[in-house]
């Protein structure tokens, strides 16, 4: 398959590298210079044909993306629902009034990918994360620090029904591509976790699930069971505002995944624009099993004064069993008992 990244700043690199690493054809465009170069095959103006799928990046890409859908092409990644949803509040507010007011615990959301036509099915996640660069909750909201997500056993799950599913008309209308996510708003675009998912627990390949969704094919995958943990590593100064370019020694590479953002391995050597310059993925079959995972190897990697959270995975433990327990309760008057849960 041939993918065509559009990038404003980087964050699609290491999707793109995945892509690559899974043996297909990638041109990689950044507007910001320089990104890329030596990692993959960088282009300067972006490749547009008919047998490529484009991949936008950004929100602010929304109605250029719209257009090269509305002209035949395979597209993921932004949209003008996305971009609205992003920059204008009171669209937001109006969309998220669909779902009412269901509450999810802070930090934690329930993501689904719809095709244009339907939610694809076994892709339904819940996901918990830690958004500031300091354990307990300290030091600046800089995002995504770690995250640990699940796929739900049952196909459509009570939450499901009771938030994103109610948006389905809507994103049907607009022939709505990719991800939705929920937690007291409605959100859109690639995350850290979606992206660093291992093949054997998402039951696909990164490149074929963009691809077949882009062309609304994709219908149904089957997805594995275990918790993944990602934990984001950085350096000083950390959290840092304006463009950073670091080269950094890793040793013991297996522990060292590929960044959620600009971020590429070349041998023994992290080529990074910004701080982070990798993140830890683990795997298992509890949450606190996969942040242990993801923490030791943090621990392993052994870039210069590397920063990353300590207690990452500390809120999933806590977060997740509730959640899952009360859409078990949701369940239950149809006969379902917990045990054929996890919880």
């Amino acid at each position: 398959m041939k993918f065509s990244f559009f990038s404003k700043y980087g964050m699609s690199l290491a999707l793109a590298q995945r892509c690559a690493t899974e043996g297909n054809v990638v041109n990689f465009h950044c507007e910001l210079k320089g990104v890329g170069d030596g990692l993959l095959h960088t282009v300067r103006v972006p490749v547009v044909e008919p047998d490529t799928v484009l991949i936008f990046d950004d929100y602010r890409y929304g109605p250029r993306a719209d257009e090269y859908r509305s002209a035949g092409y395979a597209v993921i990644g932004a949209s003008t629902f996305g971009n609205n949803l992003a920059i204008n509040e009171e669209y937001n507010k109006a969309i998220t009034r669909i779902i009412g007011d269901y509450l999810l615990p802070d930090n934690t959301y329930i993501e689904g990918w719809f095709n244009g036509d339907d939610w694809v099915v076994g892709l339904t996640s819940l996901c918990v994360y830690d958004s500031h660069h300091l354990a307990g909750d300290l030091g600046r909201n800089t995002g995504y620090e770690s995250g640990t997500s699940c796929f739900w056993k049952r196909i459509r799950p009570e939450m499901f029904r009771n938030t994103i599913n109610k948006l389905s008309s809507v994103l049907k209308r607009l022939a709505y591509i990719g991800p939705i996510r929920y937690n007291d708003r409605v959100q859109t675009g690639f995350t850290w976790n979606n992206l660093n998912i291992p093949r054997n627990i998402l039951g696909i390949d990164h490149s074929k699930l963009l691809a077949d969704c882009a062309r609304k094919t994709l219908r149904r995958v089957k997805t594995g069971y275990e918790y993944t943990t990602v934990v984001r590593v950085t350096i000083p100064p950390y959290p840092y505002g304006g463009v950073a370019i670091n080269n950094c020694d890793v040793a013991h590479k297996d522990n060292f995944e590929l960044s959620p953002i600009s971020v590429g391995i070349v041998g023994d050597r992290v080529i990074a624009y910004g701080t982070t310059v990798g993140c830890s993925v683990g795997k298992g079959c509890s949450a606190a099993q996969s942040a242990l995972v993801a923490k030791s190897k943090a621990e392993k990697a052994s870039c210069r004064e590397k920063q990353y959270r300590v207690d990452a995975g500390f809120r999933a433990e806590r977060n997740i069993p509730v959640v899952l327990r009360k859409d078990a309760r949701l369940y239950h008057d149809t006969g379902t008992t917990a045990a054929q849960f996890r919880v």
